[in-house]
This record gives structure tokens, sequence and C-alpha cells, in this order.
């Protein structure tokens, strides 16, 4: 069997805590959460405690944690192209991005080009 692969959450709103955190759940063989970003350090915290993960409050700290294989960018969605391109520049292998993936067609492009250049997997939940 192989090692599960850590994921970082970006945003620790109600679908994280209704969908992705119960989904990620029931599988432990591939998945484990390393981390839970919220704004609101409670938030964060309590979020990450129910997964037995570390809340921060910094996207970055989970973006450039070399240890995080995969994030699920779950934060307000103006931050969702600049997340998943430092994500991608940051070497993660793959990326579930809420949607929308981008606010503008110009951004969706960039996203695109680094997203490509990157070799990333990236999956736009609707």
């Amino acid at each position: 069997m192989s090692t599960p692969l850590t994921i970082g959450i970006l945003g620790a709103g109600p679908v994280t805590q209704a969908i992705h955190l119960p989904t990620l759940a029931q599988m432990p063989e591939l998945w484990r959460v390393g981390k839970v970003m919220d704004v609101n350090p409670q938030v964060a915290d309590i979020v990450a405690a129910r997964c037995g993960a570390e809340g921060v409050t910094d996207a970055a700290a989970v973006i450039e944690d070399p240890s995080i294989d995969a994030v699920a960018i779950c934060s307000p969605h103006v931050f969702h192209a600049e997340q998943l391109i430092a994500a991608a520049r940051a070497g993660k292998r793959a990326a579930l991005v809420e949607k929308p993936l981008a606010v503008s067609r110009a951004q969706a492009e960039e996203v695109g080009r680094i997203v490509a250049e990157s070799g990333m997997t990236v999956l736009v939940g609707t």
C-alpha cells in the first residue's frame, strides 16, 4: 500500500466542513489533511482539529510547505487564481479549486498557461 498524499485546505468554510472533510475522511488510504487555513484563527484551529491537522491563517503556510502534496482551494473566489498559480509554482501535484477558477478571461488564461507548464492536475469543483 502506498503512503497517502497530504492535502492542505485553503478556506475552512461550510463547503470544506460539510463536503470536503467528510469525503476525505472516507479515504484515509489515499489522503491525509496536513493543514487547514482560514483567516479566522479560531475557525482554522477548530476545523483542523476535526481531522488531526494543523490550523494556520496564512495561505503561504500551506502552499509553501513541501510536505503538502495537493491543495483544496475553498477560499473566496477572488483568491482562487492567485492561490492556484502559487500552488503550481510551488510544485504541488494537484489542486481542487472551487468555482470559479478565475474572475476574468486574462486571469484564466494565465492560470491555464502556468498550470500546463507545471504539469499540475487541476479539478474545478462545480
